[in-house]
């Protein structure tokens, strides 16, 4: 029997570093994506997260005209943890699905920013055009 796909929009497979914080208890901790979508993200972490757990992520995108890259846009996600499980190396995969999204742009040499707010669901197909 093939598997029937639930989900509503196509997965982008994309691997960023970022960091992001927890609450119970408070830490900052790192992990990289695996893939991300309009509404979730999938990631590996070295600490277990748990299920139900809000976090707030801040994933620095590279700039596409640098070389290496320069993060100048980070998407700062508040996302729900949907489901954990073990992977290699005692890491662990995490799939979040994210309920509120800023989108932070920073020149770094004049330490500029304005952040655009987008909440609800399907986030990314809005994330380039303002109102």
């Amino acid at each position: 029997m093939k598997s029937v796909e639930r989900r509503k929009f196509e997965r982008l497979p994309l691997r960023l570093a970022f960091h992001f914080n927890r609450e119970d208890p408070p830490a900052v901790l790192t992990g990289i994506t695996e893939n991300i979508s309009c509404e979730g993200l999938f990631f590996v972490s070295s600490q277990q997260i748990k299920r139900g757990e809000t976090l707030e992520i801040t994933l620095p995108l590279p700039d596409h005209k640098s070389v290496p890259p320069n993060p100048r846009v980070s998407l700062k996600c508040r996302a729900v943890v949907m489901r954990v499980h073990p992977e290699r190396d005692s890491d662990f995969g995490v799939a979040c699905k994210i309920v509120k999204v800023n989108i932070d742009f920073t020149d770094p040499d004049e330490k500029l920013s304005e952040a655009v707010e987008y909440q609800g669901l399907g986030l990314f197909p809005e994330l380039f055009t303002r109102a």
